[in-house]
């Protein structure tokens, strides 16, 4: 939900800022001319720009680490499981500590008498 969240406000604050930039360009400089000057919107637009590029390449680095590292390392390989075998396995391992629980607190009883 968070993602879904957040997904909206970013879209939401892009068409704001797509509109305002619209809005200031069209009623602002009817002509359109370069005089060189920079102001605000173009550096808060380089800005988003450089944010943009940022996450862009730091992500994809990112997910190319992991999936290295899944791939050349056993200690991020997922293991498959056949459960049909393992699980009477795990009912056992379950009984026996039961059992051994028991075991252990029939002696607390008897050292306690």
């Amino acid at each position: 939900m968070y993602r879904v969240i957040m997904l909206c406000f970013w879209m939401i604050t892009n068409a704001i800022f797509a509109t305002s930039v619209e809005k200031f360009v069209t009623t602002v400089h009817k002509e359109h001319v370069n005089d060189g000057t920079i102001g605000f919107l173009e550096v808060f637009s380089m800005y988003l720009a450089f944010m943009v590029l940022y996450r862009t390449i730091f992500g994809a680095a990112h997910i190319l680490r992991f999936k290295c590292r899944l791939q050349c390392s056993e200690k991020y390989k997922t293991r498959e499981l056949d459960l049909e075998v393992e699980f009477p396995k795990i009912k056992k391992m379950k009984t026996d500590i039961e059992d051994d629980e028991a075991l252990l607190n029939s002696k607390l009883v008897q050292a306690e008498a």
